[in-house]
């Protein structure tokens, strides 16, 4: 009867470390894909592909701005559009990924600079940014952007 508990008991222990594992390696591999989009996402605002942008912003995303003003993604894609901004450089470190059943919570800091209505701009800041998945996959539900003061 020993021997039965014993085999019961690493039957049990074995499916739970599987089961385990299978959730941990669905949670990394849903961290590098929001990572993996980060990156598509900042390569498509520096080339203005406004295509890839508008499926993976959702239509009801609210951006707030380091002037904590709030923004659309018609507007984002509006201005990207128009040619007013163009961005030339924007590079992301300290990314921080997290998920949560159907969504990811994005931090981190970036460093960006281009053309804004004819003007330079150059700025750093800390980032947040939320995506959803869906059907259609991930998309961008809410974005925020502090500055970084120079001191």
């Amino acid at each position: 009867m020993r021997i039965i508990g014993i085999v019961v008991f690493l039957i049990l222990l074995s499916f739970l470390c599987l089961f385990g594992q299978s959730d941990r390696l669905s949670t990394d591999s849903q961290v590098q894909e929001v990572t993996e989009l980060e990156k598509r996402r900042a390569a498509a605002v520096v080339g203005r592909d406004v295509d890839l942008l508008d499926k993976i912003t959702a239509a009801d995303s609210v951006r707030i701005s380091p002037m904590a003003e709030l923004g659309t993604r018609a507007q984002l894609l509006a201005e990207l559009k128009s040619g007013n901004t163009n961005y030339s450089s924007i590079t992301v470190d300290e990314l921080s990924v997290r998920i949560y059943s159907k969504a990811a919570v994005v931090s981190g800091r970036s460093a960006f600079e281009g053309q804004r209505e004819g003007k330079q701009f150059k700025s750093r800041c800390r980032f947040s940014r939320v995506w959803v998945k869906s059907g259609t996959g991930w998309q961008e539900i809410l974005f925020q952007l502090t500055p970084i003061s120079e001191h």
